[in-house]
This record gives structure tokens, sequence and C-alpha cells, in this order.
């Protein structure tokens, strides 16, 4: 099996040819780099990974690409090796046109792709780089299961950062956005999602942000060096959604202020 990490990388105007050719080729880097060798009928790298790295490659003075090539035995020996595509997913962000990304370190995929992205799209969260797009989940699943002959997709990660509150709603809403989504593109679009784990059971440290953005159900105490848990209210919700098979739709799960009034 793999399980590829990704952003979906979407134009910021769906009417802009060139920004959603530049996103096909954003996610051909950021995705299809891993699943291309693997999940396609031709395997290797996506061609316009090859073309824009080569490109750049003598731009920059190399004697060759800087990115090496399968030769046909890897090709060969590669393509069809996961029985399932495993998809880590969280976040969308927005490309807005050509040029080299600000953030972009020179050489890297970011500056190769050709792109400027934007993370200005959706609810924001505890963690800069991450804001609530539950569409671009159902398009990336979409399109899964067109360039990768609609293969059986088990999502691995999806989860939610907050600062740790006990009454985390907006956790409870990305899931039931998310998991929406997920629902839609199964009943409408025919794609084979057969597994969900969400991230993550309780609070982690997490990686650079270190206990300063939470994704768990339960909070977990790091001032107490015996690290006691306890419970957030989404955990309540994700037990319920569990037992019934079902996105639960109970007044308590959601804001005050969005609730019914009487």
């Amino acid at each position: 099996m793999i399980s590829i990490n990704s952003i979906w990388y979407e134009p910021a105007d769906p009417n802009d040819p060139e920004q959603v050719a530049l996103a096909e080729v954003a996610n051909q880097f950021k995705f299809g780099w891993f699943a291309h060798p693997i999940f396609t009928e031709e395997g290797g790298y996506p061609p316009v990974m090859i073309e824009n790295v080569a490109q750049n490659s003598q731009a920059e003075g190399l004697p060759k690409s800087r990115l090496e090539q399968f030769d046909d035995y890897w090709i060969e020996r590669i393509k069809g090796t996961s029985d399932f595509l495993g998809i880590n997913h969280y976040t969308t962000h927005l490309i807005t046109g050509p040029g080299v990304d600000p953030i972009a370190k020179s050489p890297s995929w970011l500056k190769d792709i050709g792109a400027v992205t934007s993370l200005e799209v959706g609810e924001a969260t505890a963690s800069e780089w991450f804001r609530a797009v539950p569409t671009g989940f159902a398009n990336l699943l979409r399109w899964c299961k067109s360039s990768y002959n609609d293969p059986p997709i088990y999502i691995t990660e999806n989860g939610y950062s907050d600062r740790g509150t006990l009454e985390d709603y907006h956790r409870i809403k990305y899931f039931n956005d998310y998991l929406g989504a997920i629902l839609n593109v199964i009943n409408d679009d025919g794609v084979r999602v057969l597994g969900y784990t969400a991230w993550t059971l309780m609070d982690n440290f997490e990686w650079r942000a270190g206990f300063s953005e939470r994704f768990g159900f339960y909070h977990v105490d790091i001032t107490d060096p015996a690290r006691p848990r306890t419970a957030k209210l989404s955990a309540e919700y994700y037990k319920k959604l569990i037992a019934n098979r079902e996105l639960p739709q109970d007044e308590k799960f959601k804001k005050p202020s969005e609730r019914r009034r009487y």
C-alpha cells in the first residue's frame, strides 16, 4: 500500500484557463509525483513534472535534469504495486497565477510548478497552512478516480486543528462537512472510498508546532506529569457517528448561535 499526503490545488478563478492548467500542474507535482508511477497505465513520473524539472535544471546551469528517470524495468516493476490508494488530506490551496511562489526555495518542486499559491480560501484553523475546504476534498477524490483508473481509496488521515477547547464545535463542523462531501462523491460520482480514519484520537506533539495545535478527540493536559486525557465534545460526536453509521444531527453538536430557537 501507499498513503499520499496531499494538499489539493484549485484555481482561484475557475474561469481562468491559465490558472486551471497551473492547478493541474501543481496537483501532478504534489500528488502525481507518487501516484503516477503506481496507478497509471504508462507509469513513471507525470510528463509535466519531467518537462518542468528538465527546463528549470537547464536554466540553473545543471548538466542534466535534477529528476532522475525510471528505466523501463522499474517503470513496469512499480506499476500496480499498491492494493489501494491511501490519502492523507486536510486542506486546499489556491493557484492565483504563473510565477514563482514567494515561499519557494531554489531549487524546489514548489518553484518547478511555476505558479503562485494562496491560502485565502475556506475557514481558518489553528494551523497557518490549513483552512477548512470540504469541496476541495471532494474534488481531489473525483480527480483521483478519473486520473488513476478508479482505485479503491482509503482515507488514512483527516482532521482539524484548534487550540485545545473541550467544546470543539469547529472540529465537529469540519468532520460533518468533510464526511458529507465524501458521502456525496461516493453516492453521486461512484468514487470508491472504502475506509476513513480520523486524525486523531488524542492531542499529540504536532511537528514544529508542538502542543500549540491540537487535533485530538481527547484533550491532553501537558502541564500535569500524569498527562490526563479529557474527552472533548467531538469524541461524543464521533462515537455516535460510528455507532449509528450516519452523520449526527443533534443540536448539542452545533454552536449555540446555530441551534434552533423554539
